[in-house]
């Protein structure tokens, strides 16, 4: 029975072919030792493999929303009703510089309306926009839902400490001035009007003192002043109120409630001495 041979490796093969030229030099049997040394050496642990570089998920584009229902620019157009050119001004009053003039019986796109006094129209003119007055200007078309705009001209009333504090001397009187404005910046101040230099006994623990408001600026006719709570007070109107020893701080609230239309106010809380009967 014949013994299979296993086929001699490949380290063995390249080990044979670098001994085989020494034997010339070395002699035959110094020639197999070496070899046989050569072939016990441990072979180079396998080269690790390079690993491969995981895939780059690629993200689906972003879809944009759709609607089902499209938004229609207004059909509302401010037109010119009289025999004359009309001025489209830069800014809602009379005294700004105009953009141009409007032929009589041409219309522009109008874009909005003022909730301040006098009323404006702001129009699309010239790749601008412009201002016509109501008083001079005519809409036409379906202008139903034509927004409120904010007049440019309209400040809003700087943020200020959220209460003040006036001092009266029993027999004085004083004035405190600052601003509110709606629907943006500072709506609402409130007032502690404080009488000092009362005493424990008559006549110098009590007085009265007429409080009373004036005002400046746009949109004043939605102002509210009075007592914290339930202010029913307006511009222009007076409360009497006693102080005595002891309850000599009134606090007192000067506001726009809430959605009133545009507005800018400087007032003007005046405290004087009541009138005695005579």
């Amino acid at each position: 029975m014949q013994t299979a041979r296993a086929a001699p490796s490949t380290s063995s093969f390249n080990l044979a072919l670098i001994a085989l030229p020494l034997a010339a030099l070395l002699g035959f049997g110094a020639a197999v030792a070496l070899f046989a040394m050569m072939d016990a050496l441990p072979l180079p642990a396998a080269a690790t493999s390079i690993p491969t570089a995981a895939p780059i998920a690629i993200l689906p584009t972003a879809q944009p929303t759709l609607i089902d229902t499209p938004i229609q620019a207004l059909k509302c157009r401010v037109t010119n009703p009289a025999s004359a050119d009309l001025l489209v001004r830069s800014a809602p009053d009379e005294g700004f510089a105009p953009l141009g003039m409007l032929s009589a019986g041409a219309g522009v796109q109008a874009l909005g309306r003022t909730t301040t006094q006098p009323v404006w129209f702001a129009v699309g003119f010239a790749e601008r926009r412009g201002w016509i007055a109501e008083s001079a200007g005519l809409l036409a078309g379906d202008c139903q839902a034509l927004p409120a705009i904010r007049n440019p001209l309209v400040p809003d009333a700087p943020t200020d400490p959220p209460a003040h504090v006036i001092a009266i001397d029993r027999d004085g009187a004083g004035t405190f001035r600052e601003s509110i404005s709606a629907p943006g910046g500072d709506p609402e101040d409130l007032v502690w009007v404080r009488v000092i230099n009362l005493y424990t006994a008559p006549p110098n623990n009590f007085r009265e003192f007429t409080l009373s408001l004036e005002c400046a600026g746009t949109g004043g006719a939605a102002l509210r002043w009075g007592i914290v709570g339930s202010p029913s007070l307006r511009c222009g109107d007076s409360m009497t109120f006693p102080f005595i020893y002891g309850a000599s701080d009134r606090p007192l609230t000067i506001q726009f409630p809430p959605g009133s239309p545009q507005a800018f106010i400087t007032f003007a809380l005046r405290v004087e001495p009541a009138a005695q009967p005579a």
